[in-house]
């Protein structure tokens, strides 16, 4: 193994860690926006069934 191969495989480990990471803080924010989207949507449901609705 010469020098050149340990730094070829180390340019790949360390872009493979960064694409992981890239990943995982892109699920964590997908994830994080749904929740407060739902969290939104349960809000105004309950605002609007609380509410009277004034179209009866």
């Amino acid at each position: 193994m010469t020098k050149r191969d340990t730094t070829l495989v180390g340019v790949l480990l360390e872009a493979f860690l960064v694409l992981l990471t890239a990943a995982a803080y892109t699920g964590t924010y997908i994830q994080r926006v749904n929740t407060t989207a739902n969290t939104f949507k349960t809000s105004f449901t309950y605002l609007s069934v609380r509410s009277p609705c004034p179209r009866s």
